[in-house]
């Protein structure tokens, strides 16, 4: 970590000097060919909503976000990896979908569907990992066996957060992951939750 000083002056009579510190986190390296440290790299891209590390590991030919655990490849938002800041960036809203329970079309913009069906819990810190293993959880038809016979996942599943809730708030986000030339690529990213 590197720790600088940024110095405000501002012009006037009596010049003052405000100090401000701020902290740049160094570039983390990547081995692409350990499926580990692709998957760590991935849930901090993620996290930070950080598409220039995240195009670093997106496959070369697409990768697709789910909003359950049912994808469908006709409606679910597929971008070419030089397409994701792009798409971040911009204020375009897309049908995704349908919400579960009202059937209301998923109206927003990519920035807005990250956040809500993707990172919307702290998988990072907060979840159990499972590595190629696919669960059915909820009452959401999981396809994911079905259409990436060939890759490997890992799921990161929340079990609840709030007591309250009856353990209806658990989420779940798996990463579908292929090799392209020895190299660990995600191919998909999943969201679920519990669903009506």
């Amino acid at each position: 970590m590197v720790w600088c000083t940024k110095i405000t002056i501002s012009p006037t009579e009596e010049t003052e000097i405000k100090e401000e510190i701020i902290v740049e986190e160094p570039e983390i390296q990547i081995d692409i060919t350990n499926k580990k440290q692709v998957i760590d790299y991935t849930i901090k891209a993620l996290k930070d909503k950080n598409m220039d590390n995240l195009t670093k590991v997106t496959s070369k030919e697409w990768i697709r976000f789910s909003p359950y655990s049912y994808v469908d490849i006709d409606t679910h938002i597929t971008l070419q990896k030089d397409e994701l800041k792009q798409a971040f960036e911009s204020e375009t809203q897309y049908v995704r979908w349908s919400e579960d329970g009202t059937g209301d079309p998923i109206l927003m913009t990519f920035k807005s569907y990250l956040k809500r069906y993707v990172y919307d819990t702290d998988f990072q810190q907060m979840s159990e990992k499972h590595y190629d293993q696919i669960f059915q959880r909820w009452n959401t038809i999981n396809n994911i066996d079905d259409l990436y016979t060939w890759a490997s996942t890992v799921e990161y599943f929340v079990p609840g957060i709030n007591p309250e809730y009856e353990w209806m708030d658990r989420k779940s986000l798996t990463l579908v992951l292929q090799q392209e030339d020895n190299e660990w690529k995600i191919r998909a990213i999943i969201h679920n939750e519990w669903t009506i």
